[in-house]
């Protein structure tokens, strides 16, 4: 089965992969409208075997569609966290008191 992908899909796949393939860090995920991926399920499916598949409807971020491991670490990492409740006032200091580096920050917004 062949697929097409608008224009600007190729673009953002395509750079995607680039950031995959160039040693350097990989791309959080890819965007796609809904209705590209109601058009190309299959290939956005294979594609969240990889990476995370960022979902939009009507420009607004709707769900995720990532693999199967994906998920199942998330949620392996929800039960292995502790609560606030659990730390040391200590603990607690030091995370209130901590900074981000500014070359370690990043926006969700692209």
């Amino acid at each position: 089965m062949n697929i097409t992908l608008t224009p600007e899909l190729e673009q953002s796949v395509d750079l995607g992969m680039r950031g995959l393939n160039s040693g350097k860090a990989k791309s959080m995920s890819i965007t796609a409208p809904s209705s590209e991926v109601q058009k190309a399920f299959g290939a956005f499916l294979d594609r969240a075997l990889s990476e995370p598949v960022r979902v939009t409807k009507y420009g607004r971020e709707t769900v995720y569609i990532v693999s199967a491991e994906t998920y199942h670490a998330l949620k392996q990492s929800l039960r292995d966290s502790i609560g606030a409740t659990q730390l040391t006032d200590a603990e607690a200091k030091l995370i209130a008191d901590a900074r981000i580096p500014p070359e370690r920050r990043y926006s969700l917004e692209t």
